[in-house]
């Protein structure tokens, strides 16, 4: 099994040489390796992607405004390329052929297989949203619409519109907390005129209306 001549024998097995390059090509034991590499790599990625589930983790805890920026996408790639070397590798070779490797110098397809590995850590479990929570605190900032929000989450890309809503409002009353107690204790000057402070809501009511505070 240790023999150097094994990758040749599988190789022979898998595509059989011609009868002296006549004829339809032996079928040899094709359609079995096909069967037997699906089931090893099924088992394999299986056990890299539950590998690297505790990266994507994000306790309710840590949704602070000190978490959340000191996130650093190229660190975390390198956590995730490291901690599942074989599924990096078959996703990179889907999404970037040969040739585009050797045409496209700079463009790298990294965010692109990180993404397609998050998605389908968020599909697992909403345990392993840490990406996906980043990206919906983001785009809600960003004032994406309920439609898109529900479109992309969907996808796996993002957490729903209302948990976002949700976050987003209580990040923004923690910092309005803060600048409350800083006043309290900082000397602080203002110009009120320019205080305008709009407060919006998604699904306005008679009594829960957007409205301008100034």
């Amino acid at each position: 099994m240790l023999s150097k001549e094994l990758p040749g024998i599988l190789e022979c097995w898998y595509h059989p040489p011609r009868n002296q390059h006549k004829g339809r090509r032996p079928v040899g034991a094709c359609q079995n390796l096909q069967k037997f590499t699906i089931k090893c790599m099924a088992d394999l990625l299986e056990y890299e992607i539950e590998h690297i589930a505790p990266l994507f983790t994000s306790p309710p805890d840590k949704l602070s405004q000190a978490h959340l920026t000191s996130f650093n996408f190229k660190d975390f790639i390198k956590k995730v390329s490291a901690g599942a070397p074989v599924l990096w590798d078959v996703l990179e070779h889907l999404v970037f052929s040969a040739k585009q490797q050797a045409h496209n110098t700079h463009k790298r397809p990294a965010m692109v297989i990180l993404h397609l590995i998050l998605q389908a850590q968020y599909t697992r479990s909403h345990r392993w949203g840490r990406v996906t929570k980043l990206w919906a605190i983001y785009l809600k900032a960003c004032g994406l619409s309920a439609h898109a929000f529900d479109a992309l989450h969907r996808l796996g890309i993002v957490m729903s519109h209302k948990w976002a809503a949700n976050v987003y409002g209580s990040l923004s009353s923690r910092a309005m907390e803060e600048v409350r107690e800083d006043i309290q204790r900082l000397p602080w000057v203002i110009s009120h005129d320019n205080v305008n402070i709009p407060m919006r809501v998604f699904s306005q009511r008679l009594h829960n209306k957007s409205h301008l505070n100034w």
